[in-house]
């Protein structure tokens, strides 16, 4: 079943599902199996180590940011900003991102992620982790923060 904002996007041709393409506000994207992005974190981290889950996480801060600025377009405040952003997370299947609570003074911001599929992947292929172990959407969280806050933030995971 397609969420209502997916299909809020198609009627207003800011999504298509084409043969062979798949665009979200004019932006590319690409689906693949989660068990090889998965195993593809796994041999970086194996070959690079934490520089290699770094330059992961780094990739997702500064990925989603040409998405971002799409998204800027259609509203002005902040607050709507977040929620269409929460809205394309859930839409692109990254899990059910929840902001408990954003501190803008301090910039900082307190989130809950519930259902993301890759930690389920990660799971289910290598078991159990002591901390997190989605370091691609760490850095898109980050990005959107730094953004949001116009100034540089980092994520920091916690397993509960």
């Amino acid at each position: 079943m397609l969420s209502i904002f997916f299909r809020k996007l198609l009627l207003a041709r800011q999504a298509s599902i084409d043969e062979g393409e798949i665009k979200l506000l004019t932006k590319n994207f690409y689906m693949q199996p989660l068990y090889e992005l998965v195993v593809l974190q796994e041999k970086i981290k194996k070959e690079f180590g934490k520089k290699g889950l770094k330059l992961i996480y780094e990739t997702g801060k500064g990925g989603f940011n040409d998405l971002l600025m799409v998204v800027e377009k259609f509203t002005s405040k902040k607050e709507e900003f977040q929620q269409l952003w929460l809205n394309i997370f859930r839409t692109c299947g990254i899990g059910n991102l929840e902001i408990v609570e954003i501190d803008k003074e301090n910039f900082k911001a307190t989130l809950r992620m519930d259902k993301n599929p890759f930690a389920k992947e990660y799971l289910r292929e290598c078991g159990k982790q002591k901390e997190g172990v989605d370091y691609l959407t760490a850095g898109i969280i980050a990005g959107f923060f730094s953004r949001f806050f116009e100034k540089e933030v980092n994520v920091k995971k916690k397993v509960v």
